[in-house]
């Protein structure tokens, strides 16, 4: 196998092969219909991501995945990784896996003590990975250099170019860019565009059975250092919310103290959350039996009625939908969709 990675730099891509001929026809018998061009093969192929440029010559057949992201769209195209890091919560990874029948797919994690010896002993054709993030628990110092020495073991294709315009988990279409990207690497972009296709035709048969949700203001919000964080409509969570009908809620009207660096996320006090006034108001936050930011969201315009409360970001439906990735959506969205429906006392 060839595989060449460049950074963004670079003039030439190492080890690049002359680009294939052009497809032949597909010749038609006499009085038949007119001939049709055969599909271009998927390798070799470059792909142009937010590190460089990485050149394909064959699809990889050991791929370790760091970011959950990644890890998911791989599986959803129904190969599993050799080994994958960086973050994997929730049930759909280990239910992927078994119905890949793959066995056990190893974790190699820094903020489990692994290092760079473990991504090597896996043997890896190239790494795919999700963009940096500094671990709250963790020397970031230390995470980061297990992060830019990946490319040291193997080729190492980091997310599309688009997502360095915001944070993964927050930028509205990054989950469905992942997918596409890894149907380039592996040579499946027809499948990766299928999946997509599938769940877009999911969410609207939701939004079709439940037309009270049309028109509805929704928006989400969630406690974060000391304050309330208020997902605006340009996040991932919004983009889907508003594929079953919901209108996410006009955000260019809300109070805040702060502003995230990525532009997604306001940051509200508590008299700023009695402020908002939505028909449904989604609250991630305050464990079951201690009750904080809970009272002042219940409180606020909206009313306790119309307020659906998560007891923490893990609860699984929530993160299915709010961190979405290709797995994710499909698992969690008909109990979400209950829940929304419950809300505004939907049959």
């Amino acid at each position: 196998m060839s595989i060449a990675a460049v950074g963004v730099t670079a003039l030439v891509v190492l080890g690049a092969c002359s680009p294939p001929a052009e497809p032949e026809p597909t010749a038609a018998p006499a009085g038949g219909p007119a001939p049709t061009e055969t599909a271009a093969p998927p390798f070799p192929t470059t792909v142009v991501h937010s590190g460089g440029e990485t050149t394909l010559e064959v699809a990889p057949e050991r791929i370790f995945t760091f970011g959950a992201q990644q890890t998911h769209s791989l599986l959803a195209l129904g190969i599993a990784p050799v080994a994958s890091g960086g973050g994997s919560l929730g049930p759909w990874r280990e239910e992927a896996i078994g119905s890949l029948g793959a066995g056990v797919v190893p974790t190699i994690d820094p903020l489990d003590g692994d290092t760079l010896a473990d991504v090597e002993a896996v043997s890896p054709d190239v790494i795919v990975t999700a963009l940096p993030f500094q671990p709250f628990d963790m020397d970031p110092t230390s995470w980061l250099a297990f992060y830019n020495d990946l490319p040291e073991v193997a080729p190492t294709i980091r997310p599309p170019l688009s997502a360095l315009d915001s944070p993964e988990f927050s930028s509205s279409d990054s989950w469905r860019e992942t997918l596409l990207q890894m149907g380039q690497i592996v040579g499946h972009v027809p499948e990766a565009e299928a999946h997509l296709a599938s769940i877009d035709d999911s969410l609207a048969a939701h939004a079709a059975a439940h037309p009270e949700f049309a028109g509805k203001t929704i928006a989400v919000i969630s406690p974060q250092g000391g304050s309330v964080a208020y997902s605006k409509s340009n996040t991932a969570v919004a983009a889907l919310l508003e594929q079953l009908g919901f209108t996410y809620a006009d955000d260019s009207t809300v109070a805040y103290n702060s502003e995230s660096d990525s532009g997604k996320v306001y940051y509200l006090w508590a008299d700023d959350v009695e402020q908002l006034d939505t028909d449904v108001l989604i609250y991630i936050g305050d464990p079951v039996g201690a009750p904080y930011w809970v009272t002042f969201v219940e409180a606020s315009a909206t009313g306790a009625d119309g307020v659906i409360h998560y007891p923490g970001f893990l609860d699984e439906p929530t993160l299915g939908m709010f961190a979405p990735t290709a797995l994710s959506v499909p698992w969690a969205v008909d109990a979400f969709v209950a829940d929304l429906a419950a809300s505004i006392g939907a049959p």
